[in-house]
This record gives C-alpha cells, sequence and structure tokens, in this order.
C-alpha cells in the first residue's frame, strides 16, 4: 500500500509524533509512505529517519491573526495545486491529511480522484466554535473517513459526519526507552542541576499550557522538598504570544521567589531524551484531545501528574502511576507531587498499557486504510 502524509507543521508536536510513529511502522510492515512537509524544522531534526521520504510543498498554516487568516486564503489556491500535482505524479492508494486544518490536501486528493482520510487532532476548545464548525462541514463533505484522536469528539464530530472512528493515539515504547537509557539523560540532569527530586513538565510555552499552574504550586513544593527542582522544556517557537508568555513566567517565578530552583529550557528538541533525567512527570494543560505526555512518562518508566485529561482519568481509573489534579488548584497539585514522591510507584506499578503500544496503533489504521480502499472497489471488507 502507497500512503501519502500530509502534515502541514514543521514542529514537533503531538499530531508530528503520531505521523512519525504511523510512517515509521507502516514501512515496517512493507507499505511505502511520502510526508509532506511546508519545511524542515524541528519535527524532521528529531524524527527524520521515522518519517522516512520527504517532499516539502509550501503551505500557510491557519492561525488566529487576521493576517495570517488573508495570508492562509490568498496562498489557498496555489497550495491545492501543487499538492495535487504531487498527488498525481506519485499516485498513492490513499492520502492520509493529518490535521483538520490541512483543508489543501482533502481537495487535491479528491481532484484527483484519490481516497482521503482525516486524522482529527485538534481539540474543539484550541479554536473559535464557528471556525471549528466551518471546517467540520468541509471535511465531511471531502473525506472517505475521519479518525479521531480520542472518542469524547465523536459526538462533535457525529452531527457533521455519520462515520468518524476513533483511533485513540498510542507511543513508540520502544524509541522512548532507547532515549531514556542514552547518556544525554545523565549530562541533562547534571547540566540542569542537582536537583533531587527532577520535576519536568515537556510543552510548548505557549499561554494554553498553563505552566502557570505548576509555578504557583512551587513554594508549596519546595517548602516540602527543599532540594527539588523543576525544568520546563519547551519552545517559543519564536512567536510574539508565547515569547509574551514566556516572560510573564518568567516574572512570576522571580515575584514567587522560586526563580533560583526553575529551569526554563529549549533544548534538548526532543523530550523523550529529558525523560531520563526525571523523577516525576507533570502535564499542566487541559486543552487537549489526547495528550501524549501522561504515555510517555508511563513509557519513560516515570511517575506522572497530569491535570484532569480523558486520557490521564483512564490511566488513573486503570491502575496506572498517574495522578489526575484539577487544572486550577495549584496547593492540589502541589500535595501531589509531595504525596507522590514520599511513596513513589514501585517499579512494577509503572507499567505500559498495551492498547497504547505503537503496533496496536497501527495496525488499527491499517484495517481502517483497507476498508477504505475495498469500499472504493466496491469490496465488502
Amino acid at each position: 500500500m502507497r500512503v501519502l502524509f500530509v502534515h502541514p507543521s514543521p514542529y514537533l508536536t503531538g499530531a508530528g509524533r503520531m505521523l512519525a510513529l504511523l510512517t515509521k511502522y507502516l514501512r515496517r510492515r512493507g507499505h511505502e509512505t511520502l510526508v509532506v512537509l511546508p519545511e524542515a524544522g524541528p519535527l524532521t531534526r528529531v524524527h527524520g529517519e521515522d518519517l522516512g521520504p520527504i517532499v516539502f510543498v509550501p503551505m500557510t498554516p491557519l492561525r488566529r491573526s487576521p493576517v495570517m487568516i488573508a495570508r492562509h486564503l490568498l496562498e489557498f489556491p496555489e497550495t491545492v495545486r501543487r499538492l495535487e500535482q504531487l498527488v498525481r505524479a506519485w499516485r498513492p492508494d490513499l492520502v492520509h491529511v493529518n490535521g483538520v486544518y490541512t483543508l489543501w490536501a482533502g481537495i487535491a486528493a479528491r481532484r484527483a480522484r484519490v481516497p482521503c482520510l482525516y486524522h482529527v487532532h485538534e481539540a474543539r476548545e484550541s479554536y473559535p466554535r464557528w471556525l471549528y464548525r466551518m471546517w467540520q462541514a468541509v471535511v465531511a463533505r471531502r473525506a472517505s473517513r475521519i479518525v479521531l484522536v480520542h472518542a469524547q469528539l465523536q459526538e462533535a464530530w457525529a452531527q457533521c459526519a455519520g462515520y468518524p472512528i476513533a483511533i485513540e493515539n498510542g507511543v513508540d515504547v520502544e524509541r522512548i526507552r532507547a532515549r531514556v537509557r542514552d547518556p544525554v539523560a545523565a549530562e541533562l540532569r547534571r547540566a540542569w542541576g542537582d536537583y533531587r527530586p527532577l520535576l519536568l513538565c515537556p510543552s510548548h510555552i505557549m499561554p494554553g499550557k498553563n505552566q502557570r499552574l505548576l509555578l504557583r504550586a512551587a513554594p508549596t513544593i519546595f517548602r516540602h522538598l527543599p532540594d527539588a527542582g523543576i525544568v520546563f522544556l519547551g519552545r517559543t517557537h519564536g512567536r510574539a504570544a508565547n515569547e509574551a508568555y514566556l516572560r510573564e513566567l518568567q516574572q512570576l517565578a522571580r515575584a514567587l521567589g522560586v526563580e533560583a530552583r526553575l529551569r526554563f529550557a529549549d533544548e534538548p528538541e526532543d523530550a523523550h531524551h529529558a525523560y531520563g533525567a526525571a523523577d516525576l512527570v507533570i502535564s499542566t494543560s487541559p486543552v487537549e484531545a489526547f495528550g501524549l505526555i501522561p504515555l510517555e512518562g508511563l513509557a519513560a518508566g516515570k511517575p506522572v501528574i497530569s491535570v484532569r485529561t480523558a486520557i490521564a482519568e483512564r490511566l488513573q481509573a486503570c491502575g496506572y502511576a498517574v495522578r489526575v489534579v484539577s487544572p486550577t488548584d495549584p496547593e492540589e497539585l502541589a500535595r501531589a507531587v509531595v504525596e507522590t514522591l514520599a511513596a513513589p510507584p514501585r517499579t512494577k506499578t509503572v507499567a505500559f498499557p498495551e492498547d497504547y503500544q505503537a503496533e496496536r496503533v497501527v495496525t488499527q489504521f491499517e484495517i481502517t486504510y483497507a476498508r477504505i480502499l475495498a469500499e472504493r472497489h466496491g469490496v465488502t471488507p
């Protein structure tokens, strides 16, 4: 099977991690893949080998600013033309569109008469409701199948399309554990300071990621754990709003008197190395359609504290080493940190759920691809 993946961002996001996982394991199973990206960047630097063959096609992302919306619309026809040309030249069996706002690829696939799967990673709360609904309607008219990263999105999508299915994200456990054992992890621990314990919060530096919660919990954490330290690992990607948010976090750290025991780090780009340096992984972002950090922490063998998300609550309910806290209560987070580190999970309890192993997730996509192609040829799968 030949699958063309179109992904709209050069950055290292959860959707980008899933793209790398799918292409890596599909090629292992004998399929051909080709990835289309707008440009080189953190995703290709970290996952270039996993992604395999790559073609760069300029794609202006849809962002909230009026200028970027106007630019997106102005360049839309040329982007569609280039993608259609690529689809006709490479002749894939199927186009996998990695994101609901990547409309160019769906239009190009339809013009070239190639089946198209839309893989929805975006949380509804991340964008204005009217925009999300408009894009839902457009996608529903062009998709051969819509795959949602979590079942909680199905109700919203059922109104626009009667056939969305949920295939939950997974993580490349093999890759994460190799990075945790890498000497880079020990080097990071030394570089960041002799914190005991070291708390890692790996997430892009942007307002929606809610790092303020952990900052406000820090005074209580350090009162009980005076040798502890916190590392916020993430990048602003040079965006003005994110840079302003970083300055706000730094000012808050100074105001709270905890600046000396914090690090704002933008290296390494690959957070999988950093898990090996951490004693505890903390996820503060409540606006996630899925959210990979709890799974990545477990894959690295680390206990995790996460604000309330569907995946974190499920993992906690199933007895995994994940503790769920409120996204608005710093004192609850501080208590969870202190109590988790006072009685850390036994090694055998830091297990990883089989349902989220890469192999199982990829198998579900293979089955879905086969059904799309069977329907196209009038065959009952």
